[in-house]
Order: structure tokens, then sequence, then C-alpha cells
């Protein structure tokens, strides 16, 4: 199964096993600490933790690109730019966050940067988790390249674990469980006074 069925706990993750799933992907939601936790009492052998990744920052079901670049309404008017273009929207800070339709032209928006779980290999090892993958969005042969021979030499402990960030260009963080709630940036007024 895979992050979307949001395992956030070892109740969850024992219950998948006794139903037949062989290997369980995480949820997004935890947080270290809470990973720990769970694995206390988890089998490793059956988590496959994403170390690399685009978090999903929503979905919508209004495509951009049937309203945009095309004349078209929907998926049978629009002509599908989605196949021949690729769309981002760029935020306050300049960075773009892809959008990328899927077969039922709903688009998801993805955080721009990527986020890394890459300090944490050794704590990882010593849960006993079995299984890694990297999820790629629109990268190059050679970027995809580079990222998973850089995780495999951070796997491998032939790479300092805090030399990976740089070499993958990512937010060095694993979950996003702690929101608004732990949010250190300080509110600033964009609105124009008038």
């Amino acid at each position: 199964t895979d992050y979307s069925f949001n395992v956030c706990n070892s109740l969850t993750a024992e219950w998948l096993q006794q139903e037949g799933v062989e290997r369980f992907t995480p949820g997004h939601d935890l947080n270290m600490q809470q990973l720990t936790q769970m694995m206390h009492y988890t089998n490793g052998e059956s988590v496959e933790l994403i170390l690399h990744h685009y978090m999903p920052t929503f979905y919508m079901e209004h495509c951009p690109y049937a309203a945009f670049m095309s004349k078209g309404t929907d998926v049978r008017t629009c002509g599908k730019p989605c196949r021949k273009h690729k769309a981002s929207l760029r935020d306050f800070k300049g960075v773009d966050h892809p959008l990328k339709p899927d077969y039922a032209c709903r688009n998801t928006m993805y955080h721009g940067i990527p986020q890394s779980s890459s300090r944490f290999i050794e704590q990882f090892k010593k849960m006993g988790i079995g299984h890694y993958r990297i999820e790629a969005l629109y990268e190059t042969e050679d970027e995809l390249r580079n990222k998973i021979t850089t995780y495999h030499r951070a796997l491998m402990g032939s790479l300092p674990l805090n030399e990976v960030h740089s070499l993958v260009n990512v937010l060095e963080k694993h979950g996003v469980s702690e929101g608004q709630l732990m949010n250190t940036a300080v509110f600033q007024n964009r609105k124009k006074e008038r």
C-alpha cells in the first residue's frame, strides 16, 4: 500500500498485514518521533520508506491545462495540452510548484522543492526498515541518475548523510505533521494599502 493509505500507527500496520498486505509505506503525516514509536511495534521488513519525494500539496478537479491552454472545456474537447506541456504555479518566493494531471484530468500540485529524510538513514536501519524508495516527478535522466546514486551511496554508508541534501537539492525534513503549529515564519501583510 502507498502513503495515501495514511498508515500512521502500528494497529493499522498490523491490520493491513493480517489482510495480506506484504509491504506498506507510512503516511506522510508522521514526524520522526511518531515513526519511531510506530516502528517499536512494526516489522521493519514490511515497511517501504520514501527517502525522497515531492510533497503533494493539493488536488483539484479544475484543469488549468484545459482552461488556459485550449479552447475546450473538458477531456473530450481540450485536445489534451497536458500531454505536450508542463505547468506550474509560482509562489511569492519564486518557487515553481508543478501541476501534474492524472488519467481522469484531476490535477495535483506538488511542492516545488522535494523533501528528504536522508539524515535519518542510520536510525531507519536501526529500526529494521527494509525497503526504501525515491519518488521522481519531472527529473531528467541525469538528475534521476544523480539522485539514485546519491541515495544508494548514503544507504551503503559511502557518503556522509549531511552531504545528501545538498547533492540532490531538497528540504531536509521527514513528514509535515508540525504544520502551522511549529511555523516560525513571521506574517507579512502583502495587501496594498488604499
